[in-house]
Formats: C-alpha cells, structure tokens, sequence
C-alpha cells in the first residue's frame, strides 16, 4: 500500500483547522482560539508574515490561556510560541526620551 502525501499542513492535536503551521482549513473554527489562528491566517494572506499578524494572535488568544481545558492548554502553547517568535524577530519599539 502505497502512502500519499498529505498536502495540508501540521494542525494541533483536538480537531483544530486553523492552528498549526500550514494548517488552514477548510470550515468553520472549532472553537474561540481556533478563530483568533484563522484571523492570524487571513491577516498573513494579506499582508504576509508580520509582526503585527504574529502580535495580533497573542492578544487574541490571551483571553483563553487561564482556562484549564483543552482550549486553554492550545491557548497558552500558541501564546507561548508566538512570543519566542516575536521576541526573536520583531524589533523593539523604541521609546523617544526627548530632553527639554
């Protein structure tokens, strides 16, 4: 028997859709993170992989990662990441301290 490549991305353990590197779609989101990584998609799709996308992600499944459910666990393992990825490859807002 021979085995086929499977053309679809890595999606997270739990029936996501969105969450995962390469996994989008098809379908509607599964739940509340399984949106905020379909928006992180969409916003990729638009304007490419950026910071603001990756930042965006954070923010939205925050609202999850002190839930102690399967929802919060990917909650937290996205926001984790995300953080790493933005720490190593978005540069810093500097703040001006402007002397008068």
């Amino acid at each position: 028997m021979k085995r086929t490549k499977r053309s679809r991305g890595f999606c997270l353990p739990g029936g996501y859709r969105y969450c995962g590197p390469g996994c989008s779609g098809p379908g509607a989101p599964i739940n509340y993170v399984d949106s905020c990584c379909k928006q992180h998609d969409d916003c990729v799709a638009r304007f490419g992989s950026s910071c603001r996308c990756d930042k965006q992600l954070i923010e939205c499944v925050q609202r999850k990662t002190a839930e102690r459910t399967h929802e919060g666990s990917t909650a937290r393992l996205i926001s984790g990441f995300m953080k790493l990825r933005t720490d190593m490859n978005c540069p810093k807002q500097k703040r001006s301290h402007r002397r008068r």
